[in-house]
């Protein structure tokens, strides 16, 4: 593998391993209700139990990012922004259903000036646990879902890697609005 393979690779694993350090947000001015920047399509999604070797489920969740900010802000990913990752409330808090593998690449930024959206659709397919096929869908399907995705603030920080983290938005900047998943 050649030393700047290695270099991404150690760089999105620290990313990806380092706890997230909230920015302050008095520079930016959000309107949302619930949701930040990000908001789902639907309040309903219908999702399918399918059976191969495996048995999983798949269901899409179209959403769009919206930059109600008065400063650009960024996404990072591998030909396209990373894929949020899908929580479940279990009534006390919020855990991680459903998380995509992606390839580990990393493109230039991904910017999105004051009032620009962008669109794009979560595709579940995910493995029930104990199969030992991934990606795995780590809860029971049925409930209250969210989605939660990386959107980093000054897209001037794209070049400091290490210090990612110190420019992401605050959570509830980053997380969607909430949704039911049922079964079909």
């Amino acid at each position: 593998m050649s030393r700047l393979n290695l270099f991404i690779s150690a760089c999105l694993l620290s990313l990806i391993l380092a706890s997230c350090t909230a920015i302050t947000t008095e520079d930016l001015s959000f309107t949302a209700d619930e949701g930040g920047m990000l908001h789902t399509d639907a309040e309903i999604y219908e999702a399918e139990i399918f059976q191969d070797d495996r048995q999983g489920v798949r269901f899409n969740i179209p959403y769009t990012v919206t930059n109600t900010s008065e400063k650009a802000v960024y996404m990072i990913g591998c030909r396209q922004p990373s894929a949020p990752v899908l929580q479940k409330s279990t009534g006390e808090e919020w855990v991680s259903a459903f998380s995509p593998v992606e390839q580990l690449c990393l493109s230039p930024p991904f910017i999105l000036e004051p009032g620009e959206q962008r669109g794009d659709t979560l595709q579940v397919y995910g493995f029930f646990p104990g199969q030992n096929t991934y990606p795995e869908f780590l809860t029971d399907i049925e409930g209250t879902y969210r989605l939660k995705k990386r959107i980093y603030s000054d897209p001037k920080t794209f070049d400091d890697p290490g210090g990612w983290n110190n420019h992401i938005l605050d959570q509830d900047l980053r997380i969607s609005n909430t949704f039911q998943v049922i079964e079909k």
